[in-house]
């Protein structure tokens, strides 16, 4: 039946035509090859589709009724092709995000209402979730976060950089001191963030001044699982925490929080969006990630 079916454009073609030469003008092939196609479609069926003289070409009754039966079906399913491919043209339907949470809260939020209101059709599903997700599993189009991916059938495209600082309050520092070095943190009250993924505390990633780089697991005197908290959690003197310093400007800027380990460089991964390769990339997904790129502002 897939070797019928492929006949069909030239035969629902030559049925209007009524002329083969005419019929491989419109499809962009040889006489010859609308012939062999005819043909071959009238061995498939057991039926002679056509009356064939030297100056004219005619259905036969099997033929007419073939065409009467069959072209209704073809015009659904080009329509059903045209259908589906504006799909990828036109931005509608639904999308899901997943994000971290105070990232999105913070960054990507404050961008909904203009993206809204240029493409109204779009509806957003947006996930504020703090775990490594699979876009193909949890039916994701689009994953912010800085997790890298080894699939090779995942693109992965740069937001913008994350700048990690470690910090503590004044009073903290005061009472217990700053260590010196990173190997040193562990014997001080650490706030790590611990990933609901994973369920582990999330290592510090150092670099020292020879360029080796160590990767220090604190043994945490508290752990969280939204990365914002390690901030509040600093701010009442409970510990040392290493964090993003877009969510501590302010706090350093009025002397609340105070930089610790400065001269030591922090490795961290960039802020990425995850998607699925771009062949056949539905429109909602290309422009809301055209969106973010145009407009995101992290500062």
């Amino acid at each position: 039946m897939v070797a019928l079916a492929r006949f069909l454009p030239t035969f629902i073609q030559a049925s209007e035509t009524l002329n083969f030469s005419q019929t491989a003008r419109n499809m962009g092939i040889t006489p010859a090859a609308v012939s062999k196609n005819i043909k071959s479609l009238e061995t498939e069926l057991g039926l002679r589709l056509f009356h064939r003289t030297t100056h004219a070409l005619s259905l036969t009754s099997d033929g007419l009724h073939f065409f009467q039966q069959v072209h209704p079906l073809v015009q659904q399913l080009d329509q059903l092709l045209v259908t589906t491919h504006s799909l990828q043209q036109v931005p509608n339907g639904t999308l899901k995000v997943s994000m971290p949470y105070e990232f999105g809260r913070l960054y990507l939020l404050p961008l909904i209402k203009g993206f809204k209101n240029t493409y109204p059709e779009i509806n957003l599903d947006l996930r504020f979730e703090d775990r490594l997700v699979n876009l193909v599993d949890d039916s994701i189009d689009i994953a912010i976060g800085n997790l890298q991916t080894q699939d090779s059938q995942i693109i992965a495209r740069q937001l913008c950089p994350l700048d990690l600082v470690v910090v503590a309050s004044p009073a903290f520092i005061k009472q217990y001191g700053a260590p010196k070095h990173p190997k040193a943190l562990n014997e001080y009250k650490c706030i790590s963030y611990r990933s609901p993924t994973t369920e582990r505390n999330v290592a510090w990633p150092f670099k020292l001044a020879n360029g080796d780089r160590i990767s220090i697991k604190c043994e945490a005197n508290i752990s969280v699982t939204n990365i914002e908290l390690c901030a509040q959690l600093a701010l009442q003197d409970l510990g040392i925490t290493m964090i993003s310093s877009s969510l501590v400007t302010p706090y350093l800027q009025s002397g609340q929080l105070q930089r610790v380990l400065e001269t030591y460089q922090i490795e961290s991964s960039p802020i990425m969006l995850y998607y699925a390769s771009k062949d056949n990339q539905p429109a909602k997904v290309r422009l809301f990630i055209d969106y973010l790129i145009q407009h995101f502002s992290f500062a």
